[in-house]
C-alpha cells in the first residue's frame, strides 16, 4: 500500500511478500506470497498459509519490489501454534 501522513487511505499496489523462518540464527524456511489487488480501490485480504515453518525461533517479513518510501504492509489475523519442548517451562 502506498500511503502518506496526510491520508487515512492508500493506493493498493501489487507486491510480493517473502517470509523467512530462522532457527538458531540460520535460515530453515522461506516462502514468497504474491498480492495483486487489480484496479479496484479496495481488495480482499490475501490468505497466506505457510508450510515448513516448524520449530522456528524468529520469522522475518520482507516486502519485495516496493521502492516507494511511504509503503506499508498491513497484516491482520495472524494464527500460530506454539509448543514447548519437553522439559522446558514458560513463565509468561
Amino acid at each position: 500500500m502506498l500511503a502518506s501522513q496526510e491520508t487515512e487511505a492508500g493506493v493498493l499496489l501489487p507486491c510480493d511478500l517473502t517470509v523467512t523462518g530462522f532457527r538458531n540464527q540460520k535460515q530453515v524456511a522461506s516462502q514468497t506470497v504474491s498480492f495483486a489487488p487489480g484496479l479496484a480501490l479496495s481488495a480482499n485480504m490475501a490468505k497466506a498459509q505457510l508450510s515448513g515453518f516448524s520449530n522456528v525461533d524468529n520469522v522475518e517479513f520482507v516486502v519485495n519490489d516496493l521502492n516507494q518510501v511511504a509503503a506499508a504492509l498491513l497484516i491482520d489475523n495472524v494464527k500460530y501454534d506454539a509448543y514447548l519442548k519437553e522439559g522446558s517451562s514458560w513463565s509468561g
